[in-house]
């Protein structure tokens, strides 16, 4: 009984501190823009809850991480775009891997994006797959920890791009908006 419990208690460990694989991100994220703490994800929550919990561990404390709850990603399309850009204005959004909805690299997520950025909100991504749908950069396992930047980026958004790095301890904290 105890070694089975230990084997799922690793597991467990290992499966959230690699879900996603945030760190680089949030730590390129943090050296470009230190003053930017507001940072949103578009997911199926239920779903996705063990790689937004890895992103509020690699975004730190001070980070405040809205989740619009999402549970089909065409159905929501608008409202999700509506409630981000309006009413949560977020400094950045965060594009999941492996989310069901709104992962990196399928077509909604591609049109919100692009919706995203032409409001002025950065996208951020963890694969190359983020950069051909339009976000701002990604850096991540898949991309070799390199950071990836957007060449279209440049103009079209008014932040600075990255270029230093920043640690940080804690973990951000979440919020959790449901779409109806």
């Amino acid at each position: 009984m105890f070694r089975r419990a230990g084997i799922l208690v690793a597991f467990g460990l290992a499966t959230t501190a690699s879900a996603g694989g945030f760190g680089p991100l949030m730590e390129t994220a943090r050296g470009t823009w230190p003053e930017k703490t507001r940072i949103s994800v578009v997911a199926n929550y239920r779903r996705s809850a063990a790689e937004i919990q890895s992103l509020a561990e690699a975004a730190g404390e001070g980070c405040t991480i809205v989740v619009l709850d999402v549970r089909d990603g065409r159905a929501d399309y608008g409202r999700v775009l509506y409630q981000e850009t309006r009413k949560i204005m977020p400094d950045y959004l965060v594009l999941l891997r492996d989310d069901p909805c709104y992962p990196e690299g399928v077509l909604d997520s591609t049109v919100l994006v692009r919706q995203m950025v032409k409001a002025g909100i950065p996208c951020l991504g963890t694969t190359p797959a983020a950069i051909r749908q339009g976000a701002t950069f990604a850096v991540g396992p898949e991309t070799g920890n390199q950071v990836l930047v957007n060449p279209e980026a440049r103009g079209t958004i008014n932040v600075t791009l990255p270029g230093g790095k920043v640690s940080s301890l804690g973990r951000a904290r979440i919020v959790l908006m449901a779409m109806k």
